[in-house]
């Protein structure tokens, strides 16, 4: 069953739906997978597949909303939720992508905030590329850290190796 609630932009009216957890996803799927396999190919976090993600949205334990417009999707987002370390609840959006996001985007943060609050969550946290903090910083989300990478194949010689395993410190 899907729950929705609407929004009116300049495009015309978006409504926003929450697929129940763990309802089968059927022919939904195939009309959001392209939107998060894109937003996952350009994700530097590789944290996710999309077959990964498919499979906890079937299960429940991730929750997914889209963007609806003129029966058309045209927005995705998942949502997972989770403790820090302080034992502090959050809502997590996992991945998100779509296609005319400033129509769509201002509905789905409210839907966070909202599926936060229902929760008993603290806030709502995003890893995301560093545009996502330019654009999330009008509706209110804050950038806490700056997370750096690289391949260990990259840093990371038989030299250093030795090194650090006859420190004694």
């Amino acid at each position: 069953m899907e729950k929705t609630c609407g929004q009116l932009t300049e495009t015309g009216i978006v409504k926003f739906g929450l697929v129940e957890p763990g309802a089968p996803l059927g022919e939904l799927w195939p009309r959001v997978y392209t939107f998060l396999a894109m937003a996952l190919a350009h994700s530097h976090q590789h944290e996710w597949t999309s077959d990964e993600i498919y499979q906890r949205i079937n299960c429940g334990e991730f929750l997914l909303a889209v963007a609806i417009r003129d029966d058309e999707i045209i927005g995705a987002q998942v949502f997972d939720t989770g403790t820090n370390p302080k034992g502090q609840k959050y809502v997590a959006i996992v991945c998100s992508g779509g296609r005319d996001m400033a129509a769509w985007l201002p509905g789905m943060v409210a839907l966070g905030k909202h599926l936060a609050t229902l929760a008993g969550a603290t806030s709502v946290v995003i890893l995301g590329r560093r545009g996502w903090a330019r654009v999330l910083r009008q509706y209110g989300l804050r950038v806490h850290a700056v997370i750096a990478s690289a391949d260990v194949v990259d840093i990371v010689t038989p030299a250093t190796v030795e090194v650090i395993s006859n420190y004694r410190g």
